[in-house]
């Protein structure tokens, strides 16, 4: 596994045997602005555009703290979920119930998505619904 990006928030990694790109996101999001969550989520579209399908993706959302508002919904579905293609996307869920709903709700308002999506309580059943 190749970690490609950490800041304070989040931690990227890509396994390109598995093709599996996975975002952890860390405690300190609570303190993350939206300008800060937008550059990181560009990040996630720009490694989304240069790794074409079939592409698992692991959200690791368990201490993701920050609440995603309707505007920043809807700009993460013109800017980072249009490259989202076929593959699968695992969500672990996230222990703040406001950052979960926020989540949901982007990801259910991505009506035209070619991936299968599914929510898990931990990386490790995500990790197996990925082999």
């Amino acid at each position: 596994m190749e970690n490609i990006h950490r800041s304070r928030y989040c931690e990227m990694n890509w396994e390109p045997q598995a093709r599996v790109f996975e975002v952890i996101w860390l405690p300190e999001s609570s303190e993350m602005e939206a300008q800060e969550y937008k550059a990181i989520m560009l990040r996630v579209a720009e490694h989304l555009r240069a790794n074409p399908d079939p592409l698992n993706m692991l959200a690791d959302n368990k201490h993701l703290a920050f609440s995603i508002t309707p505007d920043l919904q809807e700009w993460v579905l013109a800017n980072v979920l249009v490259h989202a293609t076929k593959g699968r996307a695992a969500i672990v869920l996230s222990e703040e119930i406001f950052t979960q709903v926020s989540l949901e709700q982007v990801l259910d308002d991505h009506t035209d998505k070619a991936y299968e999506l599914r929510y898990f309580d931990s990386v490790e059943e995500a990790r197996k619904w990925f082999s």
